[in-house]
């Protein structure tokens, strides 16, 4: 885990990248739709068991850093603070889903 913690705290290092390259640094829809075709290739990738599956979710959490950066949050801080509400949620499986029965405070 402390070493994922220094790519967060590090994500400059990824925007800077992004920055030499000329790659997307302020749109946040296209973003998320490069985030979209990394993760969906991730999954391509685990269904035929290809073993670019490492690569592939290596830059669906670039993307993910990137796209911290342009958006300006602490992403550590908001990882930490979703962690404690879903640690207050309770849960049933209903018609064979896993659903959150209850909202906690946030």
């Amino acid at each position: 885990m402390s070493e994922w913690r220094t790519y967060i705290n590090d994500k400059r290092l990824f925007f800077s990248n992004k920055v030499a390259k000329c790659v997307n640094t302020t749109k946040v829809e296209k973003e998320f739709c490069l985030m979209l075709r990394e993760f969906v290739e991730g999954y391509q990738a685990f269904i035929t068991k290809d073993s670019s599956i490492g690569e592939a979710l290596a830059d669906v959490a670039i993307s993910l850093i990137g796209l911290v950066e342009i958006v300006e949050i602490d992403l550590q801080i908001e990882i930490e603070q979703k962690v404690m509400v879903n640690e207050q949620r309770h849960y049933l499986v209903i018609d064979g889903v896993l659903t959150s029965i209850d909202e906690p405070e946030r």
